[in-house]
């Protein structure tokens, strides 16, 4: 794992752990009304391009990339479609 790899990964837990410590912190001494999660939905129902730009966010983050990534997808559907079609040929020659 390169350098900048290993300091993204700390980057991101640190980001991840403080922000659950924060959303527990704000609870106790708060309230639900003072959560992470409560004030980005009532922020995204005064301003809907919130929940669009969300959005943008999660599909950059988790939809498959091109090259290193792609090839892996494009071999995990050819397996799955070879493991339908034996089971639907399967399916087929039991009646």
């Amino acid at each position: 794992m390169s350098l900048w790899k290993k300091i993204t990964v700390t980057v991101v837990v640190i980001m991840v752990v403080g922000g659950i410590g924060y959303d527990v912190i704000a609870l106790v001494m708060g309230g639900v009304e003072s959560t992470i999660s409560r004030v980005i939905l009532e922020k995204a129902r005064e301003h809907p391009i919130i929940a669009f730009a969300m959005g943008v966010l999660c599909g950059h983050l988790f939809w498959p990339q091109r090259g290193q990534y792609q090839r892996g997808y494009e071999q995990g559907r050819k397996e799955w479609e070879a493991a339908c079609k034996a089971d639907f040929e399967t399916d087929e020659s039991t009646g």
